[in-house]
């Protein structure tokens, strides 16, 4: 179970609405719909969310341990290897040999918002990943990026400042899925739909502020796509 299942479950339970709660621990309904949605999700307003819903934040962070105080253990949580430590590191060597893949960070920050160009392109600190996750998602570690997305367009799924790690291996335009592409002179990170007729369709989750782009077949060699979007991390208001 999933954080955005494990917070479903808890709202369901308490009997609160997804608003109720956006209003209850002071952010926009936005917030939570995103909170809701299903993975692995972040939030600085965590432990007021599980106060709120009378929940244990461990549980709701990750399901480690009883749902409330008093509930019994729930054998589930220990699945997958949990509970299992945090692993402090400063040098790739502090880490447990074949238990995590380094993955290359790049200063290239494809814009979530009107597009930038930004030609800092060398590399930065690694981040590490779950040699585990990343058999599971089928990823190789030579195809992975790590990136910062830069602007408002994709809220409330990727905010300005997110982190996100980018498979430049999965390039073919899978519709609704969300991708790395250079349009023109512009980096960008979009979800991208592919017409009958071959009319590729930029679309933004902040629709209201950004309207769809769409490029016909015959500018088609404008757009580049990087790769998908498989993995983000960072805040909500």
């Amino acid at each position: 179970m999933s954080y955005g299942e494990r917070l479903k479950k808890a709202l369901a339970e308490a009997g609160y609405s997804q608003s109720a709660l956006a209003r209850e621990i002071g952010v926009k309904p936005q917030a939570i719909q995103h909170l809701c949605t299903p993975g692995e999700h972040w939030s600085r307003h965590h432990g007021r969310i599980a106060k709120a819903l009378g929940i244990s934040p461990e549980w709701l962070e990750s399901g480690i341990g009883p749902m409330r105080s008093d509930d019994p253990l729930d054998d589930s949580a220990l699945s997958n290897g949990l509970p299992r430590p945090v692993v402090a590191w400063e040098k790739p060597e502090d880490l447990p040999d074949d238990d995590y893949v380094l993955v290359q960070r790049v200063y290239v920050k494809p814009a979530a918002g009107q597009g930038a160009l930004v030609f800092e392109e060398e590399e930065g600190p690694p981040l590490a990943f779950s040699t585990r996750w990343i058999k599971r998602l089928g990823l190789r570690r030579r195809d992975l990026y790590v990136v910062e997305a830069q602007g408002d367009s994709m809220e409330p799924t990727i905010y300005d400042g997110d982190v996100i790690l980018l498979d430049s291996a999965s390039d073919r335009v899978v519709d609704g899925q969300i991708y790395v592409l250079r349009y023109g002179d512009e980096l960008k990170v979009k979800r991208l739909f592919r017409r009958y007729d071959g009319t590729l369709i930029i679309r933004s989750d902040n629709a209201s502020k950004y309207p769809d782009e769409t490029v016909p077949p015959t500018e088609d060699g404008r757009v580049a796509v990087l790769g998908k979007v498989v993995w983000r991390a960072g805040g909500v208001d």
